[in-house]
């Protein structure tokens, strides 16, 4: 009898058809399906005793025990087919930790109760039909080192004060609508690895508080309207590989970033040609629509079956562009 398993791995396979089969299983506890093209729906009665692990062509929609169930440490449903809207009615939970639901059709506003997930480390709700504000309370969850909100049609506004997420390695507020400065704060954040606010309508200058990054290897900031010289401060990004700056309304120099990672400075370095730059990879004119690579550059995390540990293996922003890294999250 297979009754009492526990754990069942069998993602990066090429299965079909649903997953009936599984359902008498009393004691399972993690349940890996990633990468198949299984289906059948969420919803209230989705395997309420497994943590999941999926990437299949799954319907349906969020059901609110996932969230008030305090076994569960994992959930990840991205790339699917789930819609629907967030349930509310959270109570406090202590024990989820990674919740990846990027690349679904899910609506509406995120709920600010979405703070009760006191335990959270690892947050992606990003290429989704998210409206409405930003959820409030994001600052006060302190555990998360993984931010992505990208690619959602939330109401156009500042970018949050983050000041308080001081273990922040990566955040993608990339096609949020917001607008404005982009906060002086943002130095808080010295353990970012990487910080991604493409495609918004942030003006201003860089603050100079962004070159107390030292740890920061990934910035796009590239397609706002960004406005003066790059800060001498960026001369402290002595972790910078990848940097994006084209279209935006910068000019002066890029001497700060060409010295900040050495001799010949960043791996990737793209800006508008009005930009004296000696150690860019290439540069956008005015105008130029197809500069680079306009496709929206993600990174988000996929796990694997030994995710205990989150690893990150590289930064895969397209097919193209990889960096390999031994750093887990």
């Amino acid at each position: 009898s297979m009754t009492s398993l526990q754990e069942i791995a069998l993602d990066w396979n090429m299965l079909t058809g649903s997953m009936e089969v599984l359902t008498d299983l009393p004691y399972l506890r993690r349940l890996y399906l990633g990468h198949n093209m299984l289906t059948g729906e969420v919803d209230d009665n989705f395997f309420k005793e497994a943590y999941l692990q999926d990437s299949n062509n799954f319907t349906g929609y969020l059901p609110l025990h996932f969230f008030n169930d305090n076994e569960l440490t994992l959930i990840d449903l991205h790339s699917n087919e789930i819609s629907g809207k967030f349930p509310t009615g959270f109570v406090r939970n202590d024990h989820l930790k990674f919740l990846a639901l990027y690349d679904n059709a899910i609506g509406g506003s995120v709920p600010s109760e979405i703070t009760k997930l006191e335990a959270l480390t690892h947050m992606d709700l990003s290429d989704n039909a998210f409206t409405g504000n930003l959820p409030v309370g994001l600052n006060l969850m302190t555990p998360l080192t993984y931010l992505y909100l990208s690619n959602n049609a939330f109401t156009p506004g500042p970018m949050p004060e983050f000041r308080h997420l001081t273990r922040l390695q990566e955040l993608s507020l990339k096609a949020t609508g917001r607008t404005g400065d982009i906060p002086q704060s943002i130095g808080l954040l010295s353990e970012l690895v990487l910080l991604d606010l493409d495609n918004n309508a942030l003006t201003g200058p860089i603050p100079e508080t962004l070159g107390d990054l030292s740890k920061l290897r990934y910035l796009l900031l590239n397609r706002n309207s960004l406005t003066g010289s790059m800060p001498a401060t960026l001369s402290g990004l002595q972790s910078i590989e990848y940097v994006l700056l084209y279209h935006n309304n910068m000019t002066g120099d890029a001497v700060p970033l060409c010295g900040s990672a050495g001799p010949p400075g960043p791996v990737a370095f793209v800006t508008d040609c009005v930009v004296s730059c000696d150690c860019c990879t290439e540069c956008c004119t005015a105008g130029d629509s197809v500069c680079y690579n306009d496709d929206d550059l993600l990174a988000n995390l996929d796990v694997s079956s030994s995710a205990s540990g989150y690893e990150r293996t590289a930064y895969v922003f397209s097919e193209d562009i990889v960096f390999r890294t031994s750093n887990s999250l």
